[in-house]
């Protein structure tokens, strides 16, 4: 079974109001309430944050000071 994927853009000139496109020429979108906004590459560039992965310990808490209850439900009764 192979599938087969078509681009469809509403309210262009084609016939049905539909006109196909290829997916390269498709941007992508994100929502903003209840507006698409559109993102193009060289926008994504931009806004793209350079991270890393990592896992690093900051600091302990002696044992006596924490409040057991913490560890167990999301209400403390300390």
């Amino acid at each position: 079974m192979k599938f087969q994927r078509t681009y469809e853009v509403l309210g262009a000139g084609g016939p049905d109001g539909k006109l196909s496109v290829e997916r390269e020429d498709l941007a992508k979108g994100y929502m903003y309430g209840r507006t698409i906004v559109p993102l193009s590459e060289e926008d994504a560039a931009i806004a793209r944050l350079p991270t890393y992965k990592s896992f690093s310990i900051i600091g302990f808490i002696p044992q006596d000071k924490v409040c057991r209850i913490l560890l167990e439900s999301a209400i403390c009764s300390c």
